[in-house]
C-alpha cells in the first residue's frame, strides 16, 4: 500500500516544499481526487456516495478557482497582464488595476467557497 501511495502522490511529492501553503493545498487536493473516484465508483458503500463525490469536486472546483485566479480574470476581462515595461501608459495602469480587482474577487470567491464547502461537508465525505 505504501508503494501505491507514493506512486498516487508522485507529482505532488515531487513538487513538495514545506514553507508554501500551495504545495500542502495540492496534497490535500489530490487526496480529495483519489476519495472522489472510490465515491464515484461500485465499491462505496453509503447511500450518499454520488452526493459526497459532488461535494467533493466542487471543493476541487473552488480551489482551481482560487488557485488559478489570474488565468481566469484575464480571459473573462479579455486583458492579459503585462509586467511593468519602460512603457507604461495610464490606459495600461488602469486596466492593470481592474485586473488586479477582478483577480481579488475571483480569489476570494473560490477561497471562501472552498471553506465553506469544507466546513459544512466534510465530515460525511468519507465512506
Amino acid at each position: 500500500m505504501f508503494a501505491k501511495n507514493i506512486w498516487r502522490f508522485r507529482r505532488e511529492l515531487w513538487r513538495f516544499r514545506a514553507y508554501d501553503y500551495d504545495y500542502n493545498l495540492s496534497l490535500f487536493v489530490r487526496s480529495l481526487e483519489i476519495t472522489r473516484d472510490f465515491l464515484e465508483s461500485d465499491k462505496a458503500m453509503a447511500v450518499c456516495s454520488r452526493e459526497h463525490a459532488d461535494q467533493i469536486s466542487d471543493f476541487i472546483d473552488s480551489i482551481d478557482q482560487f488557485k488559478n485566479s489570474i488565468e481566469r480574470a484575464e480571459k473573462e476581462m479579455g486583458y492579459e497582464f503585462i509586467p511593468l515595461s519602460g512603457d507604461y501608459s495610464r490606459e495600461q495602469n488602469q486596466k492593470d488595476k481592474a485586473l488586479i480587482q477582478k483577480v481579488d474577487e475571483i480569489e476570494n470567491k473560490g477561497w471562501n467557497d472552498a471553506m465553506d464547502n469544507l466546513k459544512k461537508n466534510m465530515r460525511s465525505w468519507w465512506d
